[in-house]
């Protein structure tokens, strides 16, 4: 048992950590974006602030829908509890359809709230994919704009940035939730 909760504590803490230091981390991947990338950097990183919003309304949204699921999923429970306590009063009385109406109500309000909650978890995701692949396109096709090119070292530097700006942000996220 005490082993149990030494390794739950030490991933609640390690996640805890992370999810603190992953803004930091994106704030200094973003500043080596603007290093390399001046002016075409910064307006790059403008696509993630809207990101970001919304990303943040989406999980607002996601952990109501998520506590209204839980409520329903209680009743059901509750209601399936109690028809399996009283199942011979059920019987005898004849209240089969009226059971079957209140659990089947229960289960369709359930799973209304599970779709919805599964659903704004997908839009975060892919808020979450797309806001790093947007701003490396935004700041090259910047960077081609305001300087004429793009070399090819500020690409694959780019690329690399992004891919560690996508796992920091996906820290972010599963630590939001």
């Amino acid at each position: 048992l005490n082993i149990d909760i030494m390794e739950a504590w030490s991933g609640l803490l390690k996640t805890l950590a992370c999810t603190i230091f992953a803004p930091f981390i994106s704030l200094i991947l973003f500043a080596m974006l603007i290093q390399q990338l001046k002016m075409a950097g910064a307006i790059g990183c403008l696509y993630i602030m809207p990101c970001t919003i919304a990303m943040v309304f989406s999980q607002i949204a996601m952990i109501f829908w998520w506590r209204k699921y839980q409520g329903y999923q209680d009743k059901r429970l509750k209601s399936l509890t109690e028809t399996l306590l009283h199942i011979r009063t059920i019987k005898s009385l004849a209240w089969e359809s009226l059971s079957f109406k209140r659990l089947n109500d229960a289960r369709q309000a359930e799973l209304l709230c599970s779709q919805k909650t599964i659903t704004l978890g997908g839009l975060c995701m892919s808020i979450l994919h797309t806001s790093p692949w947007f701003s490396m396109l935004i700041a090259l096709y910047a960077n081609l704009i305001i300087h004429g090119g793009v070399q090819a070292h500020q690409i694959i530097v780019v690329q690399r940035l992004m891919m560690s700006l996508m796992d920091s942000l996906g820290i972010m996220q599963l630590g939001l939730r």
